[in-house]
C-alpha cells in the first residue's frame, strides 16, 4: 500500500493499493485525477526528505510519500513567451520543462492567446496535452473581436487530432465567436475539414445553430463554398435542410443554385429540399436564380426535380425564370426550360412584358427564334 499524505497538513489524500510497478510521475497523475491539483505543481518526498523524481518506479514494500504543493511563477514576460513559442511550434520537451519550472499554462500574448491557443492552432497535439493537463482553460477567448476559443483556431486549421483532444478535454463545442456568433462547426464548415466537421458533429454540436448577423446556419457555410461532402455530413447529423436567413429568406438551396454548385445542389434536392421556396423580399426561386445567372446544369436538376414549379414568378415585378434567361441571353436555359414545359407567353405583370418581348428588345436572336417556335406570340398575333 502507498500513502500520500499533505506535508501542510498531515492529512491522507490518497491511498494507493496497485501502485508496484509504477513511476511517481503516474502517481502524480492519479492524485491530479483525485484532488484536481496538476502533477506539474506535485512535489513527491521520500520519509527520509528526499525528492522522488519522476521516472523512480515505486517497488513492492508499502510505503509513505509527502506530498508538497508549489504555487506558479508570477508572470515573466520572457519566460511565459518561450513558453507559447515550444507550444507553436510541438516543442512537448520544452513545455514539460517550462511547466515544471512552474509557468502558468494560461499566459497569454498581446492578442489575448494562451499556450493552448497556438498549441491548437499549429497542430501541435502533445503540447497541447501538456498544456490541458497543466490546468489550461480549454475554452479561453483570445482578445479580438471574435473571442475564439483553442477549439476554433483547431477546427478552422482542419487539425483534427487536436480536435478530438479538445473534445475529450470537453471544449465547449458550440461556443460561439463574439462578433458573428459562429461555433468551431462554422469554421470547419468554412474551410471544408470533412474529418473535423464529423468530429464535432459527432461530438455534439448544433447543427442548426445560425449565426447572430444574418442567422446562416453551418449548411448555408457549405452550400456557399460548395463543399458537398460537409453538406451531406451536415444533413446525415438532422440539420434543417430548409430554415432559411432570417434577413432575406433564401435556403441553403438558394445559395448553391446561385453559385452553381452544381453538385450540393443534386444533394439538397434528394435530401428533400423545397426547391420552390421562395426568398421573402422579392419572391426568387432556386431555379429563377439560377435561370438568370445561365447556369444550365443547375437549371436541369431543379427543372426535372419532382414537384418543380418551372413557372413560379417572383414577386416583386412577375418576371419567370424563362422571363430571366430570354432577358439575359441564355441560350441554352431557354431551350431546357421550354422543353421542361414554360410558358412562354406568361408575361411579366409589372409591365406586360413577355419573354419573346424582351428577347427582341435585347437583340437575343437565337432566343426569339427559339421562343417563336415554340408558340410564343408576339404583340401582332
Amino acid at each position: 500500500m502507498c500513502s500520500v499524505y499533505s506535508a501542510l497538513t498531515g492529512e491522507v489524500l490518497l491511498v494507493v493499493d496497485d501502485y508496484e510497478g509504477k513511476t511517481a510521475k503516474e502517481m502524480k497523475q492519479s492524485v491530479a485525477a483525485q484532488i484536481g491539483i496538476p502533477r506539474f505543481r506535485q512535489r513527491f518526498f521520500s520519509e527520509e526528505a528526499h525528492e522522488i523524481k519522476d521516472d523512480q518506479i515505486f517497488a513492492s514494500e508499502p510505503v509513505d510519500v509527502q506530498l508538497t504543493v508549489l504555487e506558479l511563477r508570477p508572470p515573466d514576460i520572457e519566460e511565459d513567451q518561450k513558453l507559447i513559442v515550444a507550444s507553436k511550434g510541438n516543442d512537448s520537451g520544452a513545455v514539460e520543462e517550462m511547466l515544471q519550472c512552474l509557468r502558468s499554462p494560461n499566459v497569454a500574448d498581446a492578442d489575448g492567446r494562451t499556450p493552448l491557443h497556438h498549441a491548437a492552432a499549429n497542430g501541435s497535439v502533445e503540447p497541447a496535452r501538456l498544456i490541458l493537463e497543466a490546468g489550461a482553460a480549454r475554452d479561453a477567448r483570445d482578445t479580438t473581436p471574435a473571442g475564439c476559443t483553442p477549439l476554433h483556431w483547431a477546427a478552422a486549421r482542419g487539425h483534427t487530432d487536436t480536435v478530438a483532444l479538445l473534445l475529450e478535454a470537453r471544449a465547449g463545442v458550440d461556443a460561439a465567436t463574439l462578433d458573428f456568433g459562429e461555433t468551431p462547426l462554422f469554421a470547419a464548415v468554412h474551410q471544408g475539414h470533412v474529418e473535423v466537421v464529423r468530429l464535432l458533429t459527432q461530438g455534439g454540436a448544433d447543427v442548426n445553430r445560425a449565426t447572430t448577423d444574418d442567422g446562416s446556419t453551418s449548411l448555408f457555410f457549405a452550400a456557399y463554398e460548395g463543399h458537398v461532402e460537409v453538406a451531406r455530413l451536415l444533413l446525415e447529423a438532422g440539420c434543417d435542410i430548409n430554415k432559411a436567413r432570417r434577413d432575406d429568406g433564401a435556403t441553403p438551396l438558394h445559395v448553391a443554385a446561385e453559385l452553381c454548385h452544381v453538385e450540393v445542389v443534386r444533394l439538397l434536392i434528394q435530401g428533400g429540399a423545397d426547391i420552390n421556396k421562395a426568398r421573402t423580399h422579392d419572391g426568387v426561386t432556386p431555379l429563377l436564380m439560377a435561370a438568370q445567372k445561365g447556369h444550365v446544369e443547375v437549371v436541369r436538376s431543379l427543372s426535372s426535380a419532382a414537384g418543380a414549379d418551372i413557372n413560379k414568378a417572383r414577386t416583386n415585378d412577375g418576371a419567370t425564370p424563362l422571363f430571366m434567361a430570354a432577358w439575359k441571353g441564355h441560350v441554352e436555359v431557354v431551350r431546357l426550360l421550354i422543353r421542361a414545359g414554360a410558358d412562354v407567353n406568361k408575361d411579366r405583370t409589372k409591365d406586360g412584358t413577355t419573354p419573346l418581348n424582351i428577347a427582341v428588345f435585347e437583340g437575343h436572336e437565337d432566343i426569339v427564334q427559339m421562343l417563336k417556335e415554340a408558340g410564343a406570340m408576339s404583340d401582332g398575333d
